[in-house]
């Protein structure tokens, strides 16, 4: 079995974690946060959005396929 793919994704994933921690870092020091209630009832803040954004476009930009 080839790992390349699994290890790519998983240095893509890594990656992507380390790109948001300031994003993150920045939103939990604010005292309020600019937030939304999804269909079930949980919290989405500005943050949650820019964040998967992010997620989304880098691995779709990765893992063109």
């Amino acid at each position: 079995m080839d790992s390349a793919p699994r290890d790519k994704f998983v240095e893509v994933c890594r990656r992507l974690v380390r790109d948001v921690m300031p994003m993150i870092m920045e939103a939990v020091s604010k005292t309020s946060r600019e937030s939304s209630k999804k269909s079930d009832g949980s919290l989405v803040t500005s943050t949650d959005h820019a964040v998967e954004g992010y997620f989304v476009r880098e691995l779709e930009r990765s893992f063109p396929d």
